[in-house]
């Protein structure tokens, strides 16, 4: 086992001497390969196979698709149109931009997209009406894990696409877990509001609510359509991608400029070539490792020690929180799968349930410091934010949201239910 051990501290080692992680990660395989005399040329073949994939091919048109409905203002839409439906209840802007975080988490698959989209329109209504800036920030901080969990999740694609596990059913499996976190971060924002004395807002009238509802009609076919065609067996994943690319154009090319193309394919492109880095070289890296039988010789060790599933769950949420600190959730996901899959596999531990689990884990990082991308995000759009300010407005939902990760822990049928009664 102390044979390649030596490869995770090299890793650390660059990671902090500030190397980004796609180069740090092929440094690391390339040098474990030398050391190990192995065959340094099959790390190109291993490189092209990688992106050799259909699966893999959906990740930059759900990019797109984000893109080109953030540049519509598709988020201001959906906001408005849950904002007179709740904005009579007591924190109601803050239910809507939760409510709204979950709508379009349904349509962009990205935790930062949910944020920025929404947060736009979201943030200054609710400081102009005098909320408390603590919870609006934790609101919306929380409301864009919910990106990643609420089908389509690109964190979901590329699970699939290294476990070997249909992506269909992964996408089923985080329906009923983001439905009760959307409910759970509700009930926070909620409880925040009586506690800092929000007042409601005056009912909208109806000439209101049938003007909102005409306006953000044609964005709510779009969940339908992409995930109703996955579920359905019309449209494989990729294809629902490219279907839902041509349906967010349609909708919004009204409200485009000739200008703003040209930020929305150049946002994609940067967005693409940065992640599928990564992904190169994170399953090099994980190449390397199974070629020292690193993965295989901590399987054995994890079932010599007469680990259950539960315990091991555990250590590795503790893990992936530390690691949460230093790095986002998609490096997260490619450094250690590929390492865990054999141990998951000698524990008989569901992939479907680990897949859930491992994705409340990465949002966890997700408003974690230093790191935490949403807390970038939320700095962007707030220009005189400050991190504490921000943190302690997340406290609250970070709670609801490690109470949430119990919950799914012990009761995997939350996750694999729907999967196994929809076939």
């Amino acid at each position: 086992m102390t044979d390649g051990i030596w490869v995770f501290p090299l890793l650390l080692f660059l990671l902090l001497f500030g190397l980004p992680i796609g180069i740090a990660l092929f440094t690391s395989a390339l040098l474990a390969l030398l050391v190990n005399n192995f065959d340094v040329m099959n790390m190109a073949h291993t490189m092209y196979q990688t992106l050799d994939s259909f699966l893999l091919s959906s990740l930059p048109l759900f990019m797109l698709m984000a893109n080109i409905l953030f540049r519509a203002n598709i988020g201001e839409d959906l906001f408005d149109l849950l904002n007179v439906f709740l904005r009579r209840i007591r924190g109601g802007l803050s239910l809507s931009a939760l409510a709204a975080c979950g709508l379009f988490a349904a349509i962009s698959g990205s935790s930062a997209a949910t944020v920025l989209t929404i947060g736009i329109v979201a943030i200054p209504a609710m400081l102009s009406r005098g909320y408390d800036r603590k919870l609006v920030f934790g609101a919306l901080g929380s409301g864009g894990l919910l990106g990643v969990l609420i089908p389509p999740s690109g964190w979901m694609i590329i699970y699939g696409d290294i476990a070997e596990v249909s992506v269909g059913k992964l996408f089923l499996a985080g329906v009923i877990p983001g439905l009760m976190l959307l409910g759970i971060f509700m009930i926070v924002a909620y409880i925040q509001s009586r506690r800092t004395r929000m007042q409601p807002m005056e009912p909208a009238t109806w000439p209101e609510k049938k003007a909102a509802l005409r306006r953000a009609f044609p964005a709510i076919w779009l969940p339908p359509i992409i995930l109703g065609g996955i579920y359905s067996g019309i449209f494989t994943p990729t294809e629902s991608a490219a279907v839902g690319c041509v349906y967010a154009a349609a909708i919004s090319v009204r409200r485009l400029k000739v200008k703003d193309f040209w930020p929305i394919f150049k946002d994609t492109v940067i967005a693409t070539s940065m992640l599928f880095l990564v992904i190169k070289t994170a399953v090099v890296f994980g190449s390397s490792l199974t070629m020292m039988q690193i993965p295989q010789k901590l399987a054995a060790i994890v079932v010599q020690a007469g680990l259950t599933p539960v315990p091991f769950i555990i250590v590795m949420s503790l893990v992936y929180f530390v690691l949460g600190l230093f790095v986002d959730g998609i490096c997260m996901l490619l450094l250690t799968l590929p390492i865990i899959l054999p141990i998951l596999g000698a524990l008989n531990i569901d992939l479907i349930w680990f897949c859930i689990i491992v994705v409340v884990n990465m949002e966890i990082g997700c408003i974690s410091p230093p790191f935490g991308v949403n807390l970038f995000v939320l700095m962007g759009i707030v220009k005189d934010a400050e991190l504490p300010e921000i943190l302690h407005g997340l406290l609250p939902f970070f709670l609801g949201l490690v109470a949430f990760l119990i919950i799914v822990i012990s009761f995997p049928i939350l996750s694999t239910w729907l999967p196994v009664f929809l076939k």
